[in-house]
């Protein structure tokens, strides 16, 4: 049953202040590992491992449970989650809270990066002669405890704003939200100081989240790089959060396509951002999306092979699936063993459905070396061999160098298909509305 306002402080260890509305979900054991929980918000969904809930409909909040396994997999009405599995005396609980604003830690917390303190309108570098700028450099050092000391002594100074904002901005890297909001506080929202404070303020009130206002706290006008793209950044995140996917996907990949910087430190979330975009339904922000993916700077990190498959997927349903085929190629070599046998007949698949015949058999043979002969003469792969049979190419091998290096420079020579995949899709789907 959901609890609302500070009913919610009963919960235990979770955002209290910052919760909307909570609920705590009984979990049953389903084997003797300890439970586990990944929290993924901007998927709007939790995943459980060794635990389920006990019921089926247990969950207001995330009320769509598909089991597998060991596996549960939650689907939420909200992207603003927080969850964490409780273990009492009593039993093991889930406990799912809705914030008012927008999660500020994990992942997908916004970045906090030592840009030069020239950028925020203070004329000193480093390594400085003010207490702020001193501050900075600890900070890019990696010296959070010196900065932070820095930056306390000069509140009393005259660029006490930024020393606020930054004191806010460390108290958050530390999931202290409420001691940042009150920082935050101090620091009047004019300058690029000023709307970069109020941006961060509003998202962890839910103050901006309205579309309207989310606009006004982005105006980057008048500011100058790199903080237009990291207020622009902040809004882009908040936008998709709040399933405003269209609108953010493709100034966020612009940004992305100029300035390699825009995801140093944060490429986790950036990747999470883009699977976002590649997974929602508006054929012009898969495209935009798909535009993003081939940006290598963000491409490669953690959720390279996650990001691969969504970008695999958007192609197809923009309607090049060999696009989509050649983004699956060239992630093989990320595929854990027991998931490739699948991967690759997906790729012959893609291959198959854009009619290029010629690579499709070149990824088939390479899956009948790497995984057996046997492994691709049952099951799905029956279809794969009826619509191959009769085609051979020869000599075969030249084409499967190593389908776990396939190289995606030719994806990266034209980084306006993706854009095109959309606006062609867009169309399509006006002239089938226009004329069933």
């Amino acid at each position: 049953m959901l609890i609302f306002g500070l009913i919610a402080a009963l919960l235990g260890t979770a955002p209290t202040g910052f919760t909307a509305a909570a609920e705590r979900v009984p979990l049953t054991r389903t084997n003797t590992k300890p439970p586990s929980l990944t929290v993924e918000p901007l998927l709007g969904r939790l995943v459980l491992s060794n635990v389920r809930p006990r019921s089926p409909r247990a969950s207001t909040l995330c009320p769509q449970i598909e089991t597998q396994g060991d596996r549960t997999v939650m689907r939420c009405t909200t992207r603003r989650l927080w969850a964490e599995v409780i273990i009492e005396e009593e039993g093991t609980y889930l406990d799912i809270r809705l914030l008012i604003g927008l999660p500020w830690v994990g992942e997908l917390a916004l970045p906090l990066r030592a840009w030069p303190i020239r950028a925020y309108g203070i004329p000193d570098e480093c390594p400085g002669r003010l207490d702020v700028t001193r501050g900075q450099c600890e900070l890019e050092f990696g010296t959070k405890e010196e900065a932070e000391r820095l930056f306390k002594k000069a509140r009393s100074g005259s660029d006490a704003n930024f020393a606020y904002l930054r004191l806010a901005e460390l108290a958050l890297q530390r999931g202290e939200a409420e001691e940042a909001v009150q920082l935050l506080a101090f620091v009047p929202p004019m300058g690029p100081i000023g709307r970069l404070a109020r941006a961060r303020l509003c998202d962890l009130t839910g103050s901006c989240l309205s579309e309207t206002i989310s606009a006004q706290a982005g105006d980057t006008r008048g500011m100058e790089e790199p903080l237009k793209s990291e207020l622009g950044l902040i809004t882009w995140r908040r936008e998709i959060f709040m399933g405003r996917e269209a609108k953010a996907m493709a100034p966020f990949v612009d940004a992305l396509q100029e300035s390699p910087e825009l995801c140093r430190g944060v490429v986790p979330l950036c990747q999470r951002m883009l699977i976002a975009g590649l997974s929602c339904p508006d054929d012009h922000a898969r495209g935009a999306a798909l535009a993003g993916w081939l940006v290598q700077s963000v491409r490669r990190g953690p959720h390279e092979l996650e990001l691969a498959r969504a970008a695999a997927r958007a192609a197809q349903d923009l309607g090049a699936p060999s696009f989509g085929a050649a983004v699956l190629a060239s992630s093989s070599a990320l595929v854990p063993p027991v998931e490739l046998n699948a991967h690759l007949q997906k790729t012959v698949e893609l291959y198959l459905e854009g009619r290029d015949l010629i690579r499709a058999e070149a990824i088939f043979d390479y899956a009948e070396g790497r995984l057996g002969a046997g492994s691709t003469s049952t099951g799905p792969w029956r279809a794969v061999r009826r619509m191959l049979k009769g085609h051979r190419v020869e000599p075969r091998s030249a084409l499967i160098p190593a389908v776990s290096s396939v190289p995606v420079e030719t994806l990266e020579s034209n980084v306006g298909l993706a854009r095109e995949l959309a606006r062609a899709a867009a169309a399509r789907s006006r002239a089938q509305g226009a004329n069933p």
